[in-house]
């Protein structure tokens, strides 16, 4: 008798079949101790159960036909679960990285029924030693407080993508979900720019994850040109040859122009942050240009707030100029850079960004003037300084005014009842 396994019937039929061959120790052309064909194997010709005649095909128990069939397997583990993890169903392989023949991986399964003493399982090391390497030194190896992170627990094993398939939406889900199982702080928002479409493995590392403040991460700040650059590389370039990039990349703290204490130097993650990040119009939108620059530049956002881009940011308005509307955000250079946007000779088109009328003169104008700064503002200073004193003056004039009216009236009106002391004393004689 031919016994197809095509088909959900048909399949549950020769897991009936092998279980009561099981259960009953069939001894007269039983599967006890016979040989098992691998997977994607030939099946083998052998004797039929009932007649022993020769050239008779019978069901042959390769591993997809047990491991592919729930309810035989819950018989024989006595646990659910136990079932469920042993469970590999038709095509979960050829799907999958490792469409490969079981016996590469499973050793000591050849007979049936197994045994434990004899069944071994190749470790992912066996294939992917680099990776394995480079997961030893990262800080999954050596969790706090718990079991490392094995590679199972993030790629599966039997339904892990296929390394062609990882950049794909349905593999980024996937392993991001598997992320998210033990960093569920760390979500991203819905709307956040790399919210389902970035791997957390493109930013962390792949099996060398290391946190960010660790020597060798792949987000410290002077890796961040390579990691960032992997999808930014435009902007990497550009943010390589500022001042902000340079001093990073030399590992030295930077010293804003008129700070006294250094910063360390700004790397991607400091304006833009990491998890929490916006989009370019949200951020606008939330918490005004420039407020992550004024994180180091303390000096000059009392300046900036003074100015008309300043009040008008703080009121709302998303055309006034913030701090990368005239610096950029990633060619940032002082002023004394002939490439700077800052810079007098480059002044004008700048300022033409917003301002398609602007000329020298309209250039001229000081952003970050500072009144109390004689040496840089002089006319400023002294303006400044005039006013306050006038407006001061003017004030104390008419509160002295004020002061002496009152004194007036109070001393006329003394004056006037000396003058007729009866007057007004209970409307009569006394």
């Amino acid at each position: 008798m031919n016994v197809s396994c095509r088909g959900p019937r048909t399949r549950r039929g020769v897991g009936i079949f092998v279980a009561a061959a099981l259960m009953a120790g069939a001894a007269a052309g039983g599967v006890r101790g016979q040989a098992l064909p691998t997977r994607n194997g030939p099946p083998p010709r052998a004797d039929s159960a009932t007649g022993g005649r020769k050239g008779v095909d019978r069901p042959t128990p390769t591993c997809e036909r047990c491991h592919g069939e729930l309810e035989f397997l819950r018989q024989r583990t006595g646990s659910l679960d136990r079932a469920q993890a042993l469970r590999v169903p038709d095509g979960a392989l050829r799907a999958s990285g490792h469409n490969l023949p079981c016996a590469r991986c499973h050793t000591g399964f050849e007979a049936f029924p197994h045994v434990p003493a004899k069944v071994t399982t190749a470790k992912c090391a066996s294939c992917h030693a680099a990776e394995a390497a480079a997961w030893s030194v990262g800080s999954h190896a050596r969790v706090d407080r718990g079991n490392p992170v094995a590679c199972q627990d993030c790629h599966d094993v039997h339904t892990v993508p296929p390394k062609a398939a990882l950049r794909s939406k349905a593999a980024v889900t996937f392993l991001n979900g598997r992320c998210l199982g033990c960093h569920d702080a760390r979500r991203f928002a819905a709307d956040a720019p790399h919210a389902e479409s970035v791997p957390c493995a493109a930013c962390h590392g792949a099996h060398d994850v290391r946190g960010h403040d660790r020597a060798g991460s792949t987000l410290a700040a002077q890796a961040q040109l390579r990691t960032c650059g992997a999808c930014h590389a435009a902007i990497a370039r550009s943010w390589s040859q500022d001042s902000h990039g340079r001093d990073v990349l030399a590992g030295r703290e930077a010293t804003p122009h008129g700070e006294k204490e250094p910063h360390a130097a700004p790397a991607c993650t400091t304006c833009h942050g990491g998890h929490d990040m916006v989009r370019p119009k949200a951020a606008l939108a939330g918490t005004g240009p420039g407020a992550a620059c004024t994180t180091c530049h303390e000096r000059y956002a009392d300046t900036f707030a003074d100015s008309y881009h300043g009040q008008a940011t703080r009121l709302g308005s998303k055309r006034a100029a913030g701090c990368a509307g005239c610096h950029t955000a990633h060619s940032v250079l002082p002023a004394d850079s002939a490439r700077s946007s800052v810079a007098p000779a480059n002044l004008v088109r700048t300022c033409a960004g917003c301002h398609p009328r602007a000329s020298a003169s309209f250039a001229a104008f000081q952003p970050h003037a500072d009144v109390h700064d004689r040496a840089k503002s002089p006319l400023l200073f002294f303006t400044y300084h005039f006013m306050t004193l006038l407006l001061a003056g003017t004030m104390a004039l008419f509160g002295l005014h004020g002061a002496l009216w009152l004194a007036r009236l109070g001393i006329g009106h003394a004056a006037a009842r000396r003058a007729s002391p009866g007057a007004g004393l209970h409307g009569g004689d006394a």
